[in-house]
């Protein structure tokens, strides 16, 4: 870079970029040479895609790394009573009145536990075979805390929420839950969980959320002695 005071033309026959600038009362011309400019734009593209990356990267971060989603999880792992909702979702979501009846279910659920002073918490099952169609089918559903995906009737969530309940063995299906749990203690210390609705079938699901999402609750029942054998 020069500063001359007239405009001047570059080595390469093209003019080359002049620009004024104000010293001490006087107008100066700043002359930038084609190595300069090359600099220059070079600077000016490096600081763009450093602030694109880092627009992207935050937008496209994992949901949990948020500092939203960071207050939300730190409160779902307080001691209390935890309200869980279980959607163990059908071979395929194509009913549109289903997907949205478990969204407001989810939605609703949440505003249940929150004016109750619960601790909530989502998790959704698919029984696919296939792990990429049963993530993309759960997260079709909704935005869930957990997801338990694969195994088909070996899979963690059926076993736990329809097997263990000698429910129905049908897809799909909503289940809620209360459960006591103690975070203070090392390893944590679990009641017994206490199934407060079951829902079998989509119709079911969109009828219960049509209805007003109505929940038969009594948390203080729940503050009983811990089940130490399992969660």
């Amino acid at each position: 870079m020069r500063i001359l005071a007239e405009p001047r033309y570059d080595g390469a026959g093209g003019p080359e970029d002049v620009k004024s600038t104000r010293s001490e009362g006087r107008i100066v011309q700043i002359v930038l040479s084609g190595r300069d400019r090359q600099r220059a734009s070079l600077a000016v593209i490096s600081l763009l895609l450093f602030t694109g990356c880092a627009i992207a990267f935050w937008f496209f971060s994992p949901v949990s790394e948020r500092s939203g989603d960071r207050d939300a999880r730190t409160a779902m792992m307080q001691s209390g009573v935890h309200l869980t909702l279980v959607v163990i979702a059908p071979t395929t979501v194509d009913d549109s009145s289903y997907v949205r009846g478990v969204r407001s279910a989810l939605a609703n659920a949440r505003e249940i536990a929150a004016s109750r002073r619960l601790i909530f918490s989502s998790i959704g099952v698919s029984d696919q075979w296939d792990l990429k169609t049963g993530i993309a089918m759960l997260a079709k559903l909704g935005d869930f805390d957990e997801i338990i995906v694969g195994r088909n009737w070996l899979n963690t969530g059926v076993v736990e929420y329809i097997n263990q309940y000698a429910a129905r063995p049908a897809v799909p299906q909503l289940i809620v839950t209360l459960q006591n749990i103690e975070t203070d203690s090392t390893p944590h210390v679990y009641s017994r969980r206490t199934e407060v609705l079951r829902l079998v079938g989509g119709q079911e699901v969109v009828d219960w959320v049509k209805a007003g999402s109505p929940l038969q609750l009594a948390p203080r029942e729940f503050r009983s002695e811990p089940d130490r054998s399992s969660p």
